[in-house]
């Protein structure tokens, strides 16, 4: 069993270590993509190296699930910063065209 190997005291109880093919399918992506997740992005989860080698590598699968959450949310906050931002943008323009048509009247 993958979770004997870890110090009790380490992880808390009910923790899950996911194996790169898990993680692949949870997150939808590529073991090539995943390779690019950990190298390029800080936040994400980093691997718990169980043993030396590739197979020997796992995730927590609350870090990852907590990663893709904020990820979710961040993406949420962009978009309604993108939506202020248009509405903010069509109300210019409309007093811009209401301030031009009043000039030439």
């Amino acid at each position: 069993m993958v979770e004997s190997l870890t110090p009790p005291s380490a992880l808390p109880e009910g923790t899950k270590l996911l194996p790169r093919s898990e993680v692949c399918t949870l997150l939808g992506c590529s073991q090539a993509m995943l390779r690019k997740l950990s190298l390029r992005d800080p936040t994400f989860p980093q691997a718990v190296h169980l043993t030396v080698g590739p197979h020997g590598v796992r995730w927590i699968e609350g870090e990852l699930l907590a990663w893709v959450t904020a990820r979710a949310r961040a993406r949420q906050a962009d978009l309604e910063a993108a939506s202020k931002r248009g509405r903010a943008m069509v109300a210019k323009r409309r007093r811009a065209a209401r301030a031009k048509a009043s000039a030439v009247a």
